[in-house]
């Protein structure tokens, strides 16, 4: 057990969000890879519709949502690792490029189809860790390239990025997920879910001794500890379910064709509610609307 092992000690803060976008791996984790050859595999993810709608989500909503996030920090350092493919279509290659290239706090790196996710964020870590010559307590956090979190993110995590949870993964569970229609520029469905083991927003916190020049856990960032519907297994889980911290977008272009969102709807696990609910809590959303 983790939990308050350890005396707090005076330490640097950051927050670390690795980030993929559209990352070409021949893994089978993501649906979109399992049901395809490599090659067919290779022309959906980076299919003209795909990456289009991709663009337009990131511009409009991530990179503000991101923007938000920095300005909210106080007293702790927030670094974005943007994880793309080494085979990226030139054209939107340096379409990215151009949409971060004034802003700071995000890193891109691009990886080969043989590359491991976890290691460019691990070296991401370590890179913003051993190179302090204070102690360094940290969060990882899981977040995709169409994901928002609230405002008040920050702020919440931020207090458990201290050396006496190191070790533990922090759920904020309660959130919204919206489908989307892009040929309507308009929401479809919009529910309010409550999901403790949910991916987006999951944190890991960790702590490295500058003295021992060691980490307090092995485990370097959130997509070391395994399957987040299983987190728990694997690491002491606190759940925050206190307020909507998350905004989980659906759409008929993503891995997953945006079933998810129905299949909850048809199940009854989740409550509706109106655009209204979802603006107010996420105002940027109404950058995409008609």
């Amino acid at each position: 057990m983790f939990f308050n092992k350890y005396k707090p000690v005076c330490t640097n803060r950051k927050i670390l969000f690795p980030i993929r976008f559209s990352v070409l791996t021949k893994s089978k984790a993501w649906r979109i890879s399992r049901e395809n050859g490599f090659e067919n595999y290779k022309s959906k993810l980076f299919s003209k519709e795909r990456l289009e709608s991709k663009f337009y989500l990131f511009e409009k909503l991530v990179l503000p949502n991101l923007k938000q996030l920095f300005e909210s920090c106080d007293k702790v350092d927030m670094q974005v690792l943007l994880i793309t493919s080494s085979l990226f279509p030139p054209l939107y290659a340096q379409r990215l490029q151009h949409l971060v290239k004034d802003i700071s706090f995000i890193t891109v790196v691009a990886i080969d189809e043989n590359t491991r996710l976890k290691d460019p964020i691990n070296d991401f870590v370590r890179a913003h860790t051993r190179s302090q010559k204070n102690h360094c307590a940290f969060a990882t956090i899981r977040m995709d390239d169409d994901d928002l979190l609230s405002s008040s993110y920050i702020r919440s995590i931020t207090k458990f990025v201290t050396s006496e949870f190191a070790g533990n993964v922090i759920s904020f569970s309660k959130g919204y997920e919206t489908y989307y229609n892009f040929e309507s520029k308009k929401t479809e469905h919009n529910i309010r879910v409550s999901w403790p083991r949910i991916a987006l927003g999951l944190a890991h916190i960790n702590f490295f001794d500058a003295e021992e020049q060691k980490f307090r856990d092995n485990i370097l960032s959130i997509y070391g500890v395994g399957d987040h519907s299983k987190i728990d297994q694997h690491r002491p889980l606190i759940v925050d379910n206190t307020r909507g911290m998350f905004l989980r977008m659906s759409y008929v272009e993503q891995d997953t064709q945006g079933t998810g969102i129905h299949e909850r709807i048809r199940r009854k696990d989740c409550s509706l509610v109106n655009i209204e609910e979802v603006t107010e809590n996420f105002p940027i959303v109404t950058n995409i609307l008609a």
